[in-house]
């Protein structure tokens, strides 16, 4: 099976991709920490997924930057939505 996991860098994330890769399933990982921004997806990049799980988002509580934590919770769970859709 061929699942997408977004945030695949955070603790949640990285844990659920080594698992689904040791069940022997193909993961393809999206995260900041790996020059990929959930928004810059394609719906081409898509064509093979089976599974979406979404885990990127901006989660620092002391982050006060109002337009990072838009584009990061907003706009990516809105993009990712749109394409799967």
């Amino acid at each position: 099976m061929n699942i997408l996991i977004t945030g695949s860098g955070g603790f949640i994330g990285s844990h659920l991709v080594n698992y689904l890769r040791s069940a022997g399933h193909n993961v393809v990982d999206c995260d900041r920490k790996f020059n990929c921004d959930v928004t810059q997806l394609m719906k081409e990049s898509l064509n093979a997924i089976d599974y979406v799980v979404h885990l990127a988002a901006q989660t620092s509580v002391w982050n006060k930057d109002e337009d990072l934590i838009m584009h990061d919770n907003v706009d990516a769970f809105w993009h990712i939505l749109t394409l799967c859709r």
